[in-house]
C-alpha cells in the first residue's frame, strides 16, 4: 500500500480495478476469516453468533468505507494508502512482538 501510494501519488486518474485484482484482494483479506473459522472448529464453539456478528460488522464497515471514500476520496488522494500501509505494518509488528515475547 505504501509503495502504491508513493508510486501513483502523481497520477490524476484512478487506476482501473480489474477482476484479477479484486479476486486477489478478496483472498488476501479473507485469510483471517479462514483462520478464525478453523479456530472455532477446533475449539468446538458455536458458530452462528460469530458468523452473524462478523458478517454484520464487516458489511457495516465496508459500506461506511465506500461511502466515506466517495465523499472525501478525491480530496485526500493517495496519502490514505500510505497511511493505511503504515497502520498495517504497525498492527503486524504488534502481533509479532506479542507472540514472540508474551
Amino acid at each position: 500500500m505504501i509503495y502504491d501510494g508513493i508510486k501513483h501519488a502523481e497520477a490524476t486518474e484512478p487506476k482501473e480495478l480489474k477482476l484479477k485484482i479484486i479476486i486477489a484482494q478478496s483472498i488476501a483479506t479473507s485469510i483471517d476469516a479462514f483462520a478464525i473459522g478453523i479456530s472455532l472448529a477446533i475449539l468446538n464453539e458455536a458458530i452462528l453468533i460469530p458468523i452473524i456478528t462478523i458478517g454484520a460488522t464487516t458489511f457495516l464497515f465496508s459500506f461506511m468505507g465506500v461511502q466515506l471514500g466517495k465523499m472525501i476520496g478525491n480530496k485526500i488522494g493517495k496519502s490514505v494508502g500510505i497511511f493505511g500501509g503504515i497502520v498495517l505494518i504497525g498492527i503486524g509488528t504488534k502481533i509479532i512482538i506479542e507472540h514472540m515475547f508474551l
